[in-house]
């Protein structure tokens, strides 16, 4: 009983990286990933693309004590919730996951990605399907998207679909650009705003000194430098780069974290 027990407490995900649905364990200071037998596979791809989605060559820990370095209260965030990290997603999944967030909550939104990966998807192995690409979303029709839920979000996707297959806008020619040129080639997608098309450049592109601003962000922000607290988003986004430097997009994610738990306000105060 207490052998079963310890193993339903590893840690453990369950996802779909790439092409392929993976179970990731980690155990003693390894991260154990296992796939599908029934779905073939390249060993030795699949681990590469695991590394990269989880940044796992990264140092992390010298990335937290030059973030510490930065605000004192910064350094009490990462003290209590070390290890926290920034994704490297597809630029389309990411993309268009942000474009199905727009007015939009976190539940509705994993619903919605399910159902789509469900009905455009290949099959990815432990009953899981792909991200569909943009052409399978593009060619799916407006039943589909309907039947998906993705509401008025689904004029934005198809448009962002049609003008990405066009090849209008490159998604792997942005990565070779500076991050200002970056931005303003993913704001000529259809709902890509500023803050839209920042996650898109730190989440995908892993540029992590851009720095998104929403209300969370934003009221975090004021916490630790009140003269920021009458300044737009886009100012207070130039203000998290110039404040948090090379690493401000990590900064970002830990003032996320604990003002929408509640815990900053009472740092603070």
């Amino acid at each position: 009983m207490a052998g079963g027990l310890a193993a339903e407490r590893k840690l453990s995900y369950c996802g779909v990286i790439g092409d392929h649905a993976v179970i990731l364990t980690q155990e003693d200071g390894f991260l154990q990933v296992r796939l599908d037998p029934a779905v073939g596979h390249n060993a030795n791809r699949v681990a590469a693309g695991v590394r990269k989605y989880f940044a796992l060559d990264e140092d992390q820990a010298a990335i937290e004590r030059e973030l510490a370095s930065k605000h004192p209260v910064l350094g009490e965030i990462i003290s209590r919730r070390p290890g926290l990290k920034i994704l490297c997603q597809d630029p389309w999944e990411c993309l268009t996951s942000f474009i199905l967030s727009a007015h939009n909550n976190i539940p509705a939104i994993e619903r919605t990605i399910e159902a789509l990966c469900e009905m455009l998807g290949n099959p990815a192995g432990f009953g899981r399907k792909t991200y569909p690409g943009p052409y399978a979303v593009l060619n799916c029709g407006e039943t589909v998207l309907n039947a998906a839920r993705c509401g008025f979000r689904g004029r934005y996707l198809a448009a962002t679909a049609k003008k990405i297959v066009s090849g209008e806008v490159d998604l792997k020619g942005v990565g070779s650009l500076p991050t200002p040129a970056a931005r303003s080639e993913l704001m000529k997608l259809p709902g890509v705003g500023r803050k839209v098309a920042d996650c898109v450049l730190l989440f995908a592109y892993r540029r992590l000194e851009v720095f998104p601003v929403d209300v969370w962000v934003k009221r975090a922000m004021a916490r630790l430098y009140p003269e920021t607290n009458s300044m737009p988003p886009e100012r207070v986004a130039e203000e998290g780069e110039r404040r948090f430097g090379r690493y401000a997009g990590l900064a970002q994610e830990y003032l996320y974290w604990f003002e929408r738990t509640g815990s900053l306000v009472k740092m603070v105060h």
